[in-house]
């Protein structure tokens, strides 16, 4: 699952997600592996606008036969939010926490009270806590709604080394975009903050 955070609508938003997925893809297989092993990805793109004007704040993306409509899954989830749209859910709610002053949610209490603490106490809790609380809602979301197919099993001992080249490239977007701190990546990715720094340093 990769997350990326846009609030100008001046780029093509659409091929953007296509690019990054493409990226996060290419990172997690090894040159020559079966195609039978290309993981799945899910793209969660968060806009500060609605980005689909249909006044929701999700849209899911699915590839459908065109005059039939059967959903045809390849692995690839494309999800856009309107953080700007409330319509009763809780994911609009978690959004009204990023966005709106002096919102709190008994919901989101990790989220509300870093955004409190950073406003008013300029000590907070870590950004990687309130990105937390946004993996878990859609991990939970996912389970009922969106990603019904189980994940393939049996796959080979070579995928793991791939997806934590995947989680490193994913990491080194959100430290570079200063979303988290080079710190907090680095134990996320479970290496020291010198190799991390090497990696980010490449990046530059």
């Amino acid at each position: 699952m990769n997350i990326e955070v846009q609030n100008a609508d001046n780029v093509n938003h659409q091929k953007r997600v296509r690019y990054y997925s493409s990226v996060l893809t290419t990172s997690l297989m090894k040159k020559g592996e079966s195609f039978d092993n290309v993981p799945e990805v899910c793209m969660i793109y968060i806009c500060n606008f609605d980005i689909f004007k249909e006044n929701k704040s999700s849209y899911l993306i699915k590839r459908v036969i065109d005059g039939s409509n059967r959903e045809v899954d390849n692995g690839f989830k494309e999800i856009y939010i309107s953080a700007n749209i409330n319509d009763g859910t809780t994911l609009s709610e978690l959004m009204g926490v990023f966005t709106k002053d002096d919102c709190y949610s008994d919901n989101f209490p990790v989220t509300s009270k870093m955004k409190y603490d950073f406003k008013y106490v300029k000590e907070g809790n870590k950004m990687t806590d309130a990105m937390k609380e946004l993996y878990d809602i859609f991990k939970e979301e996912s389970k009922d709604k969106w990603i019904k197919e189980g994940r393939r099993e049996g796959r080979r001992e070579g995928i793991k080394e791939g997806r934590k080249e995947g989680v490193i490239n994913t990491l080194l977007m959100l430290a570079k975009d200063g979303i988290i701190s080079v710190e907090d990546a680095a134990k996320r990715a479970n290496i020291s903050v010198s190799t991390f720094q090497k990696y980010l340093n490449k990046e530059m």
